[in-house]
């Protein structure tokens, strides 16, 4: 990579720590009745999004090592979030699921995001939005390739569902 890419993303990198801060925020007033970390938030959007998943499954999705996927899964059980559903053949491995208190929280967490970025006034046009996600995908995807970590489907998986 030459010099001037070199800057440009050093200042785009930048740019994404203020935004995340800025998004840590806005995500810790979405769900404000309840103290819960991104990750466990997550967890619950991966399940809503594509329904039971094992423990296994769901380390796949992330750039997360078992044993993390296993903390954060356990005070989700025991709020009442998600359960574990026995496996139907004793080879296959038990899947969480969402509980309806789990399928409350993420609505109503999404539909007080969604107040909250509706009341934004931003007037960059879709695909522009859409193209910045592009490289913003790329960039990480590029880390994830030179680190030798295995790249997230979630965050692409994330990124369809804005976009379709």
């Amino acid at each position: 990579m030459n010099k001037g890419n070199i800057e440009a993303l050093k200042l785009l990198l930048s740019e994404t720590r203020s935004l995340f801060h800025h998004m840590k925020l806005l995500a810790e007033d979405s769900y404000q009745e309840e103290t819960m970390s991104g990750g466990a938030m997550g967890i619950l959007r991966d399940l809503a999004w594509l329904g039971p998943q094992s423990e296994s499954n769901l380390t796949r999705l992330r750039p997360l090592s078992r044993i993390h996927i296993e903390e954060m899964v356990a005070p989700l059980i025991n709020g009442g979030y998600i359960q574990p559903t026995p496996a139907m053949e004793k080879d296959i491995l038990p899947v969480i699921e969402l509980t309806g208190k789990g399928r409350r929280f993420i609505q109503s967490s999404d539909k007080r995001e969604m107040d909250i970025l509706a009341a934004i006034s931003l007037s960059i046009p879709r695909e522009e939005m859409l193209t910045a996600l592009d490289v913003l995908r790329a960039i990480r995807k590029s880390f994830d390739v030179g680190a030798g970590k295995k790249t997230g489907e979630a965050g692409a998986r994330a990124g369809q569902n804005v976009a379709g």
